[in-house]
């Protein structure tokens, strides 16, 4: 993987959405001298030179929220993906096919007597 340097931001820009693929490095934020936060719409912040925000009065936030909800929606996706075999239903059109009693799929439901 190359190593990408990110663009500066404007130095009038007082906010800075990062992208968690790229890193907010010290030449970045020393370049934004009216920076005043970074908002990490992510649960991590290992993209970001904290140290360098916090020597430059930056405030550094994630969100911290957002995490949780989104992973567990995920997870219920590819479960609902995988039982109704929807990658077999879609390579099945693609070939211009439609084998549905191959695709006949499972009920989803919790075990009789789960008591969390």
């Amino acid at each position: 993987m190359a190593n990408l340097e990110p663009i500066p931001p404007k130095p009038i820009m007082p906010t800075v959405l990062p992208s968690s693929s790229l890193p907010l490095n010290r030449r970045v934020i020393e370049a934004a001298p009216n920076l005043k936060i970074i908002a990490q719409h992510a649960l991590g912040y290992e993209n970001i030179d904290v140290d360098a925000a916090t020597e430059n009065k930056v405030l550094v936030t994630i969100a911290v929220e957002e995490g949780p909800h989104a992973v567990a929606e995920h997870a219920i996706g590819f479960m609902i993906a995988l039982a109704r075999k929807f990658n077999l239903a879609t390579d099945s059109v693609k070939r211009g096919e439609w084998k549905q009693a191959e695709m006949r799929c499972r009920w989803l439901s919790v075990k009789k007597g789960y008591n969390p």
